[in-house]
């Protein structure tokens, strides 16, 4: 197998749509307040797999993350979710059941519209329709280079991978490489990777006996960037 571009690497498992990046501030203030808002505990499930698709939903402050079952009764992360971010799109469409179980990672605030006011949305700016059409096509895609990688590439090139992604994401540079701004448990990293937390744990070791990381949790950081790079792209 010859190796992924960085373009496959940078939706390997995070794929969303971003409003805030079409809207401006007004405007989502004033779709915000077309919609219905609520808040959900660490934990608290916002939907879950296989409920009829029935709400668009935008993520206004905190983390959502979307899974689905894998092997041995574990969870795989497909996507994680951030503030500006819109999931569920697949209302649009109609009365399906939603693959995905969204749950809030740490306290977040969505905000539900239904498909008819989405589609208002759309109407009045038809560029992102196409956006739209690009997310649902990019879900089809994600789901298939995260299979693909649990299936053939080994677990340090797992963990490099989403190691990588997270920091794109939620990654803040420092001095010494590349901070998590989020806390990220080795269980967190095990479900992301569909691996044991107690093989994700002997990955972290050896990266850091290697000085490709440091610390852990909120404090974990890429201290070797171009490393973890080589590793992911490794065949």
């Amino acid at each position: 197998m010859g190796q992924p571009d960085r373009r496959t690497l940078a939706h390997w498992y995070l794929n969303t749509f971003d409003l805030s990046r079409e809207l401006g501030r007004k405007e989502l203030g004033e779709l915000r307040a077309r919609g219905r808002t609520r808040r959900f505990r660490p934990g608290e499930v916002v939907r879950f797999a296989g409920d009829l698709t029935s709400s668009v939903c935008l993520v206004l402050s905190g983390l959502v993350e979307l899974t689905r079952p894998h092997e041995e009764g574990r969870e795989l992360v497909i996507s994680l979710i951030r503030p500006g971010e819109v999931f569920g799109v697949l209302a649009l469409v109609g009365r399906l059941p939603e693959p995905d179980t969204a749950r809030a990672r740490i306290p977040s605030d969505i905000c539900f519209f239904s498909p008819e006011e989405f589609r208002r949305l759309l109407r009045a700016r038809p560029h992102l329709a196409f956006t739209v059409i690009k997310s649902l096509e990019g879900e089809a895609v994600t789901l298939e280079n995260r299979i693909e990688a649990l299936a053939f590439k080994t677990l340090p090139v797992r963990v490099a991978h989403t190691l990588l992604q997270i920091a794109r994401a939620f990654g803040k540079r420092v001095d010494h490489g590349v901070r998590f701004t989020i806390s990220l448990t080795q269980q967190n990293l095990a479900d992301l990777v569909g691996a044991s937390r107690q093989h994700v744990n002997y990955v972290l070791a050896d990266f850091r006996s290697h000085r490709l990381v440091s610390g852990s949790g909120h404090a974990l950081t890429l201290t070797d960037v171009e490393g973890l790079e080589r590793i992911a792209l490794a065949s």
